[in-house]
């Protein structure tokens, strides 16, 4: 019969070789397979076929970009009835920038994709739109220098109920995922891992699928799923067009939360009182910049 002692010496090397396994794989996991040769991806709009149907999606690559330099990632989803060419425009009837204002923050340290919904929805018929996704994500590693821990995705409305569909599925793949204005109604299967999560949402959102209890609910799903310390959260009040942040960091798998409620209806660029420009691209961007590395086990 073995001695405590070396039970104790061999859970004590296991417990280092997996730690280690841990450390050198996210490491390892930095650079993707298109680091380091010439670019096979470029800037435009093209065309894939998943599961039998032809999807268009549209591509940013940096002006500058560098084969020796790991990029970000950041995946756009537009919303109900909108289109990769919404996402493109300086100025949609939402306003805010391309990319919801992330590419002007961002500027050349990231690669910029959007996908097209089918009929400008995302309903993930059989794992459609997540297949599309994934495939992008295949693209953009083979064929561009992508920092594999730093991939991050962005929705709007029906696009932010598809950026949930993506953090409750792929939490090793995305470091982090905003949620504006969002719901559940994107279907998805599988078990959720620990994910940094940004959740918006508008105290007077009038939408039928989109209250402010939608995004509650996700909000508190998240907090639960990372192990997060729940904490009263404050709103603000109908009129007094602010917003309150509130973050959730005390988290026991590091993946933090954050909760965004403004006084505000449907929309994406919110503008506090007294402002000329929305506070949303910076806080969004903040958050990004400060999410710890994905799930790795």
């Amino acid at each position: 019969m073995p001695s405590k002692t070396s039970l104790l010496g061999g859970l004590l090397v296991a417990i280092t070789s997996f730690l280690a396994a841990q450390v050198n794989a996210a490491f390892i996991t930095d650079y993707s397979p298109g680091c380091f040769r010439p670019a096979t991806v470029k800037s435009g709009k093209f065309n894939m076929t998943i599961n039998g149907t032809e999807r268009q999606y549209v591509v940013r690559v940096p002006d500058n970009y560098n084969p020796f330099n790991p990029y970000r990632v950041v995946v756009a989803l537009h919303w109900f009835g909108g289109t990769i060419d919404d996402l493109e425009k300086n100025s949609t009837k939402y306003g805010n920038g391309t990319y919801y204002g992330l590419k002007k923050i961002a500027g050349d340290t990231a690669i910029f994709v959007a996908p097209q919904g089918i009929n400008s929805l995302w309903m993930n018929t059989n794992g459609e739109d997540l297949a599309f996704v994934d495939a992008l994500v295949k693209l953009l590693d083979d064929g561009l220098c992508v920092d594999q821990s730093r991939r991050l995705a962005v929705g709007f409305s029906f696009g932010a109920s598809m950026a949930n569909a993506i953090a409750n599925t792929r939490a090793k793949t995305f470091r982090a995922v905003a949620v504006m204005s969002g719901n559940q109604v994107t279907p998805f299967t599988g078990k959720s891992l620990p994910v940094s999560v940004y959740v918006q949402h508008g105290v007077r959102d009038p939408g039928i699928d989109n209250p402010i209890t939608q995004g509650r609910a996700i909000r508190d799903r998240f907090v639960k799923l990372n192990g997060c310390i729940p904490k009263d959260v404050k709103e603000p009040q109908p009129g007094s067009k602010t917003h309150i942040r509130t973050d959730y960091n005390f988290c026991f798998f590091g993946h933090q939360v954050t909760y965004v409620a403004f006084d505000g209806v449907h929309e994406y660029s919110p503008v506090d009182a007294g402002k000329t420009s929305s506070w949303v691209p910076e806080e969004i961007w903040k958050f990004f910049l400060t999410a710890p590395r994905p799930t790795i086990w």
